[in-house]
């Protein structure tokens, strides 16, 4: 799994992650689940996330990460968060 991570001057974290076409479900599960408040990465960058979007086209998955007010998300926890997601993909 490769990906990129950059922060926008209004603090919103965009990525766009390639996978191999047999790791894409899990990781969009992964993913889902943390748009819909189960996130199980092992970061507190989670509580500083006001709202995640997702979406893909045939070779990316983008998702766009909107601070709450008044706080800042660290690219470096987004960064360890989608390690531990491919992580966790390697281990189905």
């Amino acid at each position: 799994m490769k990906h990129t991570v950059k922060t926008t001057q209004d603090g919103v974290v965009e990525i766009d992650v390639s996978a191999q076409s047999a790791e894409r479900p899990k990781l969009m599960e992964n993913l889902q689940q943390c748009q819909n408040g189960q996130c199980g990465c092992p970061t507190d960058a989670y509580d500083r996330i006001e709202d995640i979007a997702l979406s893909q086209d045939a070779t990316v998955i983008h998702m766009r990460l909107k601070p709450k007010d008044g706080e800042t998300i660290d690219a470096a926890e987004v960064e360890k968060c989608l390690d531990w997601m491919a992580d966790q993909g390697s281990k189905d």
